[in-house]
């Protein structure tokens, strides 16, 4: 397998992949019949209002921005593996899924009002924890798997 050597490709590249899989975990959910927001309509409220974001352009929409999201995610864990090494991977997109958790769906989405009713569904913000979980994971398991670690520090050269 090519292993990229290109911290930004390789974030953003596992950070789509991640939130395809997060995607069909969550869609598999909801056709099961567990009822929560799925996080595409959370990522379209960003841009648009709460009337339009059930309508085909507005959850096509909010695929575009979870995935844009999830590149975000795969990139800032790109540069924590780079930085730090890919020694204890999981844990470390653990950590950076977690604060990216707290950042968004704790602070920004309050602060901005990003759909304000998931404050009241538990269910909801359970699944954006498990989603920010999966995320932050595999992740970092792609980018630990292909992406082409230096032997020497990266903050030297």
């Amino acid at each position: 397998m090519k292993k990229y050597n290109d911290t930004i490709t390789i974030g953003t590249i596992s950070g789509i992949i991640a939130a395809i899989v997060m995607t069909s975990i969550d869609w598999i959910l909801l056709l099961s019949g567990i009822q929560f927001t799925p996080p595409w309509v959370v990522a379209g409220n960003i841009l648009l209002n709460t009337d339009v974001l059930y309508t085909p352009v507005g959850i096509l929409i909010g695929y575009i921005v979870q995935f844009l999201l999830g590149s975000g995610l795969g990139v800032i864990v790109a540069i924590v593996l780079r930085l730090t090494g890919k020694d204890y991977y999981l844990i470390k997109g653990l950590g950076v899924s977690s604060l990216f958790y707290i950042g968004n769906t704790g602070i920004m989405q309050t602060l901005v009002n990003i759909a304000p009713w998931m404050r009241s569904e538990i269910s909801s913000t359970l699944m954006a924890l498990i989603n920010f979980i999966v995320l932050g994971v595999l992740s970092s398991s792609i980018i630990a798997k292909y992406y082409e670690f230096n032997n020497k520090p990266n903050f030297q050269r």
